[in-house]
């Protein structure tokens, strides 16, 4: 039979009197089908041939280590760029006694390895929830000044907003306290220094 044939007969038709057609039309995998489920084995043969991956050796990768360990640098170098402003400010260029440099570098390391420490902190005691209720209360007074208030509250009540908040993920704090207790321990010992 040919196409035409097919086209021009009402759909029930075509499925119930004609299978054997319809075995050779290609049915396409769309939204509009969404009976039709692809079988992961069979579907996309050539994403899963690009994708193959290597029998797990046990081996650790170099760049999987540094994957991991990149947000530490990236905060460990600002938190010296910071160190170094600090220094800067404090005229370490401009002496040549060495107690003097020593305690400058002394404070621009502590300084900076506490902001990073303080802010790891405040961001993980806000993730813990300290700051929900104000930020609830902040964000339901904001709605009632507004003239689709009823269209713009998200939440309908605080444990509305604390469910929704505790489905949420938080970013990793460590990533800030980790290089900020690094720079404050040099900062330290660096004070060490200028005492001896």
């Amino acid at each position: 039979m040919n196409e035409q044939t097919l086209q021009d007969r009402p759909e029930d038709q075509k499925i119930s009197d004609f299978p054997e057609e319809i075995e050779r039309q290609e049915i396409p995998k769309t939204q509009e089908n969404p009976e039709i489920r692809e079988n992961p084995e069979t579907s996309d043969r050539q994403d899963t041939s690009e994708q193959q991956e290597e029998p797990d050796t046990g081996e650790v990768k170099p760049v999987s280590k540094l994957k991991r360990w990149r947000p530490y640098l990236i905060w460990l170098l600002i938190g010296l760029a910071f160190a170094v402003f600090v220094m800067v400010n404090r005229g370490i260029f401009k002496t040549t006694d060495g107690k003097v440099i020593i305690r400058t570098i002394s404070d621009g390391l502590t300084i900076s390895g506490m902001v990073l420490v303080c802010v790891g902190v405040l961001i993980l005691v806000a993730q813990k929830g300290a700051f929900d209720a104000l930020r609830f209360s902040f964000g339901s007074l904001v709605t009632l000044f507004r003239k689709d208030a009823d269209q713009v509250g998200k939440y309908r009540s605080y444990s509305d907003y604390k469910k929704k908040k505790g489905e949420k993920e938080g970013i990793r704090t460590s990533v800030l306290v980790l290089p900020g207790a690094c720079l404050a321990l040099l900062g330290i010992l660096f004070t060490g220094l200028y005492y001896l």
